[in-house]
């Protein structure tokens, strides 16, 4: 997990879904997103992938993760956004993710399914919510395999 491999995936996460992201940002500014807003927002995506990784080998554990995923991401958002600066397009590893030893990529998929479900719950079609988590696996996996 370096530097250039999480920069890697934000720029696939940005390329290929960044837009599709919308959801998450405050009504009033669903359409004026900047770059370093659609880099965060990919950055909180995974993030949160991987957080659900783990939730999976806590059984319930991970309908409680996708229960709280858009308002987590929603939340840290809409708060990054309060300030007076614009997101930077760089993004570092979150701190959290910089001391994981490992993590099982088994639930992947499970964790992919209960992503759509979220960014469905939260507004966006099925077809593109299911193209969102993949991209998102993709790119975790990507990560977390350097």
């Amino acid at each position: 997990m370096t530097e250039e491999a999480w920069s890697a995936a934000l720029g696939r996460m940005r390329e290929e879904v960044g837009e599709d992201l919308y959801v998450f940002a405050p009504q009033e500014q669903r359409f004026f997103l900047a770059e370093g807003a659609l880099v965060l927002l990919g950055g909180l995506l995974l993030e949160r992938f991987v957080q659900g990784l783990g939730a999976s080998k806590l059984g319930d554990g991970l309908q409680a993760w996708g229960n709280a995923t858009g308002d987590w991401i929603a939340t840290r958002f809409a708060a990054a956004l309060g300030r007076n600066a614009a997101p930077s397009e760089e993004q570092p590893i979150p701190a959290e993710m910089r001391s994981l030893e490992t993590v099982d990529l088994g639930a992947a998929e499970d964790v992919e399914k209960e992503l759509a479900e979220v960014l469905v719950r939260r507004g966006m079609t099925r077809a593109k919510a299911g193209r969102v988590a993949r991209i998102t696996r993709q790119s975790a996996d990507e990560f977390l395999a350097e």
